[in-house]
């Protein structure tokens, strides 16, 4: 009987000893479920903060594009510009980063800059474009009251804007609209081929010269309407689908490109060769002629460069050899920004280039004649045409800037979602600005 009675008590310690480690692992599983979630929901509460943070980062940056057409408007009706006074847009001026604006903020009401008239004044001085480029910095306080720049900022997290211009890049998709028999394509290829055969391309060929040659058909011919391989000088060469062999998946597309990554199903793209291109082109708009004033480098030089080389009424130059006047050349140039008839007759003086006056073609002047005239100041009196030149730098250009390409950034406790969106500013009011691309990552 005691032998029983000991047996059952070591089977009821057993049992009570199982019973007190399942209940031990049970709470373990439910306290980790209750952290995990937890953890969950605390990241989808900061990703879902990011993303407003990011959204007003982007309703921000539309405010400072408004008062950006807002002041060039007003300077255009004074045949002037803030690129002409020396100033960059204000989107360029004024920092879309809530940690810059928070200094800011701080700097102007150290500076006892929180009061109202004064923040008027400032508003009115950037309009006249008379501040400085502190000055104008300071501007993005001055657009409200103290209160509101306090209650604006008051929030956790950041954001940080980056805005960049469209239509100062080269279309790829300009050719879809264009006939491959006409003048127009086959320079616009030029214009690309000059790119590629630029310095930055410069180890990603084994024959640079033949190489891009044969890419830029490639990419036309995968976003022109025929179905032809397009070369230069009007040339058809078999079909467009030989460059592309039976392991491949995809067809020619034969229409616009809808976003730049679509560029590595061309035959002949590299991963290298698309990073290194993609600061310089665009699928957003679909103009030949490129806004030169807000371009990258690169892209100056490409034009610079084709012009002396298929102009046919000047010494040719080489991106490379002649890097240093190339580079003499930009500079001179983009000092008569904006107006597309003065950066023209600024590259023809500079390049020794006879021209005729656009309001009285029989009449020729010197090239020093041409210098006085575009320094003076009025577009108009500036105008000029090359005499004798197979192509038109003026053809070339654009002063449109309306497509932007903008990436809000939100941070929320090391949790960031970012919108990028390219968006039409071509309208008067901001709210109806059609959405042309919208991503979220």
């Amino acid at each position: 009987m005691k032998t029983r009675l000991k047996n059952q008590r070591g089977v009821a310690l057993i049992l009570v000893m199982a019973a007190i480690s399942f209940l031990t692992v049970l709470c373990l599983d439910m306290f980790d479920d209750s952290l995990t979630g937890h953890q969950l929901a605390q990241n989808y509460r900061s990703r879902a903060q990011a993303y407003y943070l990011a959204k007003s980062g982007l309703n921000f940056s539309k405010m400072l594009l408004y008062y950006n057409k807002q002041v060039e408007s007003t300077l255009a009706k004074k045949n002037t510009s803030l690129q002409a006074l020396g100033y960059e847009p204000l989107y360029k001026m004024i920092p879309l980063s809530s940690e810059l604006l928070r200094g800011m903020a701080s700097m102007s009401q150290m500076a006892g800059g929180g009061d109202s008239e004064d923040m008027d004044d400032d508003s009115a001085a950037a309009s006249d474009s008379e501040a400085s480029a502190d000055d104008s910095s300071m501007q993005s306080v001055g657009m409200l009251e103290k209160q509101d720049v306090e209650d604006f900022l008051n929030f956790d997290g950041n954001f940080d804007v980056l805005i960049n211009e469209e239509q100062s890049k080269y279309s790829l998709n300009a050719v879809s609209k264009m006939t491959p028999t006409s003048s127009t394509y086959d320079i616009h290829k030029k214009v690309l081929l000059s790119l590629l055969q630029s310095p930055s391309f410069k180890n990603f060929f084994s024959n640079q010269s033949f190489d891009a040659r044969n890419l830029v058909h490639a990419i036309a011919d995968f976003v022109d309407s025929n179905t032809a391989i397009n070369e230069f000088d009007q040339v058809e060469r078999g079909s467009e689908s030989s460059a592309y062999d039976g392991s491949v998946k995809y067809k020619v597309k034969n229409g616009p490109l809808l976003t730049l990554s679509e560029l590595r199903l061309v035959a002949g793209m590299s991963d290298d060769i698309l990073e290194t291109l993609k600061p310089m082109v665009t699928v957003y708009h679909t103009s030949e002629k490129i806004n030169i004033c807000l371009a990258p480098e690169e892209v100056v030089d490409a034009l610079i460069v084709l012009y002396t080389q298929y102009s046919e009424c000047t010494n040719a130059m080489d991106a490379e050899k002649d890097a240093k006047d190339v580079a003499e050349i930009r500079t001179e140039i983009l000092a008569s920004c904006p107006a597309t008839n003065d950066i023209a007759t600024a590259l023809y003086n500079k390049l020794g280039i006879i021209t005729t006056s656009a309001s009285t073609a029989s009449t020729t002047t010197s090239p020093s004649a041409s210098s006085s005239s575009s320094s003076s100041g009025s577009s108009s009196s500036a105008a000029a045409t090359a005499a004798g030149c197979k192509v038109l730098f003026e053809n070339l250009l654009s002063e449109d800037n309306n497509i932007f390409k903008i990436r809000a950034t939100g941070t929320v406790n090391d949790v960031e979602t970012s919108i990028e969106v390219v968006m039409d500013t071509s309208g008067s009011k901001a709210s109806k600005w059609p959405i042309v691309y919208y991503h979220v990552d």
